[in-house]
Parts: C-alpha cells; structure tokens; sequence
C-alpha cells in the first residue's frame, strides 16, 4: 500500500495590536530663550580708523577737513586739509594699502633669501 504524505498545516498566532503608551506625565512647557539686545555702538564721528578727522571749513570750500592726529608711520599726514571728508578718507586709504604693500614685500624678500633664491634687481629706465 502507498504512504500517503501528510499535509503540513502551518499554524500562526493572529498579531497583536500595539499598545499606545500613554503619558501620565504633564507636558513640561520648552524653555524659551530670551532675544538678546546688543548695545548699538556709538562711532565718533571725527575718527576713521586710527586717523582724527576734524572739520575745517572757510567760505570757498564748506566741507573742508583735516587730520589731527594719525599713528606714528603716517606723521606725515597730520595737518592735511582736503576738500570732502570723503576725498580724505579715499587718500588715507591709498596710504594704508601703500604701507601694507610695502611691507608684504619685504616679507617677500626675506622668504627669498632664506629659500636661497636671489631677488631681481629693479630694472633701470634708460634716461632720454
């Protein structure tokens, strides 16, 4: 007589609902940071950088300046008067990229000579 094979009857568990956890807790409120306020500084009106600038107007030019006082490296400016504040603070500002130029090439140089490379003499323009 033949063996019959057995169905396999596979038996699963119906899934379970998810149980919602509910908080007993009260809501706790955020802590809200409060906006700070900064000081709005005061800029003296007389001052661009290191430099004074100080009115002196006559009739021919009412918004004449002049610098009163500047650091050491620009004592050659004090005493200046230009014809706008503006104007003025346009030539201090050539002067300030001038002194920094300058010093950026002596850095430069320095660097060139303890690489072991030689700077380039400037050329000379041949005189008419």
């Amino acid at each position: 007589m033949p063996v019959k094979k057995k169905a396999v009857v596979k038996k699963s568990a119906p899934k379970k609902a998810a149980k919602k956890v509910v908080s007993t807790k009260t809501p706790t409120k955020k802590a809200v940071k409060k906006a700070v306020v900064k000081k709005v500084r005061e800029v003296d009106p007389c001052k661009y950088g290191k430099f004074y600038i100080v009115d002196a107007a006559n009739e021919k030019y009412p918004f004449m300046v002049e610098v009163t006082s500047a650091p050491k490296s620009f004592e050659d400016i004090i005493g200046k008067k230009y014809v706008s504040r503006e104007r003025c603070i346009a030539t201090l500002d050539v002067y300030i990229a001038e002194g920094t130029i300058a010093k950026g090439e002596k850095t430069v140089i320095k660097e060139l000579d303890a690489a072991g490379i030689t700077p380039m003499e400037p050329a000379i323009e041949d005189e008419k």
